[in-house]
This record gives structure tokens, sequence and C-alpha cells, in this order.
């Protein structure tokens, strides 16, 4: 590590074996190298992530009429009926989908940040 890295920046370069099938399709796949190729396959693969997260919140959106924070809000002080196992479920799954939405934006932020160096 040189004095101008911190522990935090030290890229680990390991190596992976890839099945001579699976490499006969990479060429498929955009980017020049095969780095670049893996790169936009994760990307693609967190953007899938990410619009299954954002189907499933637009749906809970369209059922109670409302964003999850506002839909959060009512349920802590009572104007949605907390009681109910079913909304009490929906409000779990639909804070799961925000919290893995998040993570997901996350996650495609900090790649590309590392991919731009």
């Amino acid at each position: 590590m040189t004095s101008n890295q911190t522990e935090m920046e030290v890229l680990v370069m390991q190596t992976i074996v890839v099945a001579d099938n699976i490499l006969n399709n990479m060429e498929y796949i955009s980017g020049n190298t095969i780095d670049e190729k893996l790169s936009n396959l994760i990307v693609s693969s967190f953007k899938l992530q990410l619009r299954e997260c954002e189907d499933a919140i637009f749906r809970y959106e369209a059922k109670y009429g409302m964003a999850f924070q506002t839909f959060s809000d009512a349920f802590d002080t009572g104007e949605v009926d907390s009681s109910s196992h079913a909304i009490e479920r929906d409000f779990m799954e639909w804070e799961g989908f925000c919290d893995e939405r998040d993570k997901m934006l996350s996650a495609i932020r900090d790649l590309r940040r590392k991919l731009l160096f």
C-alpha cells in the first residue's frame, strides 16, 4: 500500500475461471474487455433487481394511494389499521422493497464510481 492509498482504496485482484461455453457467449455482452463485460452484467443484474423493487413499491403505492413514508407515518400514528395482519404484512414487505431499492441504487452508484476510477 502506498502512502497515497488508504486501506479502503486498495484494489484486490483475483483470478476467476470461466467455462468455455460461458466465455464463448461473452461476445454478446457489451464491453471491450472481460472486466467491462462482467461489470456490465453486474450493473444489468442490479438494474433488474431495482426494477423488480420499483414494480413492487408501485403496487403498494397504488393499493394504498400514498408513498411508503406517508403510509409508515400513518401506520405509526394509527391512521392505518396496524392491528390487521394483512396490512402489517404489506407494511413489512413494502418497507423491505424500499430498503432493497436503496441498497441497489447505492450498489449501482458505488460500482459505477469504481469503474470510472
